[in-house]
């Protein structure tokens, strides 16, 4: 059973339960799962996102109607 489908079938059996406490203590679970997720990137994901901050602070950067008028002329001289 893949991801999705497992995700799925989680959530049809979640629905058909009625104990207050199971759902309760299910919920403290997933809680305290998510809290212990932590994210780990690349040192080269780290650095991109180091330059990224950078180029905003710079002003290094296109509002996003700009970008978009920018792309459409692209598209309509190609």
């Amino acid at each position: 059973m893949g991801t999705l489908e497992l995700k799925l079938s989680l959530i049809q059996r979640l629905s058909l339960i009625n104990d207050d406490d199971l759902l309760y203590r299910i919920t403290r679970l997933i809680d305290r799962t998510e809290e212990r997720q932590v994210l780990h990137f690349s040192p080269e994901v780290k650095a991109a996102i180091k330059q990224a901050r950078e180029d905003i602070s710079e002003g290094r950067f296109i509002e996003d109607e700009e970008l978009d008028k920018y792309m459409e002329r692209w598209v309509n001289e190609s």
